[in-house]
């Protein structure tokens, strides 16, 4: 196994050890708070899940682009071999042809050969006669010119014994001549024969030099095509390997998402049935107090008392938000804020941004004071719910919020729908 091959095994196994975790249940919730918090973390994980998805996927395009790539090295190296190839078969074709003419050339050759041998024959029994007869001139002597003429029994025989004798001489003289003339030319003949066939198997030794040489290219190509199919396979594997991890994540992204879905729901559910509780609570804390002061607090906000609220809310910037919270220095939400800094100048107030809404004398935005409550009847931007928040100048409140106790301006959850001083 390589290097590569042994770290992708490890990822695979690291992967998979992962993916065995399950999806987290939601864990019971008492309120919105806690269950916004997990919705959080819900969408936190969420969004890391997509973003590894959105990475395993863009590694796996990668592979894929490589792969591709590859493939087409292949393709382009298959194209050479088989030009390699066609170019084997037609110096074959140029061997085969030269053998043809050698194969031809050595049967002319070997027919000359043969004609030159039957020329021997017809030289040597041309010879062989003409030595016979020397042979028998040698025994019976030489005969002169005298001994024809006296050999002769009349002029007419005189003239055709002279006739004869010169004939003879001359048809033995002119066989052996023609039979050498034909030896030294089939002789010829064959040395020319023997001289192409020789200039062919040069010519054929060559083509057969070159042909090796194609074979040669050919088997170096097939091995850096055979190079480039191992290649693939193992970008094949890598991208088989990526699309699993990709198909995985994305199984869990779902998955993820339906719980985040889910959290949303009970969230909404939760914050519904706080809402209703809490203007059940306000409605009974109204009721209470307006049997109590009819209508109206004990206590007016002087401008002796406004800088003691005002002291006390400072004190508790970036405490913690918690729904029902009424822990200085732990946490508030927000009416349990307003009614603990008014507390600190001698005031008492409800539990209840409606119920502090209800002792309220409204203003006009331009008489704001600093002390003042400001009241959202029915929500602020972007949830629903009441909310109040204690009014510091120049168009700034302080108040305890999702973020904890912090300060913003007059509109920075949305406009208010009631604010002025506790009377």
């Amino acid at each position: 196994m390589t290097t590569a091959s042994r770290i992708r095994a490890i990822i695979v196994a690291l992967l998979a050890a992962f993916l065995l975790v399950a999806i987290p249940q939601p864990a019971l919730a008492v309120t919105s708070s806690e269950l916004r918090t997990q919705l959080d973390e819900a969408n936190e994980k969420l969004d890391s899940l997509a973003n590894e998805v959105m990475a395993a996927g863009e590694a796996l395009n990668d592979t894929i682009f490589k792969l591709e790539e590859t493939q087409e090295k292949v393709d382009a190296k298959q194209d050479e071999i088989d030009a390699k190839q066609e170019e084997i078969d037609a110096k074959q074709a140029e061997i085969d042809a030269k053998q043809d003419e050698i194969d031809e050339t050595q049967a002319k050759i070997e027919a000359t050969e043969r004609r030159i041998q039957i020329k021997l024959n017809q030289l040597a029994a041309t010879q062989e006669a003409l030595s016979e007869r020397m042979v028998a001139t040698y025994k019976a002597g030489p005969t002169s010119l005298l001994q024809i003429i006296l050999g002769s029994s009349s002029f007419e025989e005189l003239q055709s014994n002279i006739f004869y004798a010169q004939k003879v001489r001359a048809q033995d003289e002119q066989r052996i001549e023609d039979v050498r003339r034909a030896r030294a030319e089939l002789e010829e003949e064959q040395e020319v024969l023997e001289q192409q066939k020789g200039e062919l198997e040069k010519q054929q030794d060559e083509l057969e030099k070159q042909q090796d040489e194609l074979k040669r290219q050919q088997d170096a190509l097939e091995a850096q095509q055979a190079e480039l199919l191992e290649l693939k396979a193992e970008q094949q594997a890598l991208a088989d390997e990526q699309a699993s991890q990709k198909a995985d994540l994305e199984k869990r992204q779902a998955e993820q998402k339906a719980y985040v879905d889910q959290l949303d729901s009970e969230l909404k559910a939760k914050i519904e049935e706080e809402r209703k509780a809490e203007l059940e609570r306000q409605r009974q804390e109204a009721a209470r107090l307006a049997e109590q002061y009819g209508g109206t607090g004990p206590v007016q906000v002087t401008d002796a008392n406004r800088q003691t609220i005002l002291n006390a809310a400072y004190t508790q910037l970036g405490v913690s938000y918690v729904w029902g919270g009424y822990s200085p220095g732990v946490c508030f939400d927000c009416s349990g804020f307003t009614k603990w800094c008014y507390a600190q100048a001698g005031i008492t107030l409800p539990h209840s941004a409606y119920g502090q809404s209800r002792l309220l004398s409204p203003r006009a935005e331009a008489d704001l004071e600093p002390g003042d409550l400001v009241v959202w009847i029915g929500g602020m931007n972007p949830i629903s719910g009441n909310h109040v928040a204690i009014y510091i100048g120049d168009n700034k409140i302080i108040h305890a919020v999702g973020r904890g106790v912090i300060i913003g301006g007059l509109y920075s959850v949305g406009g208010y729908t009631v604010a002025g001083a506790v009377v």
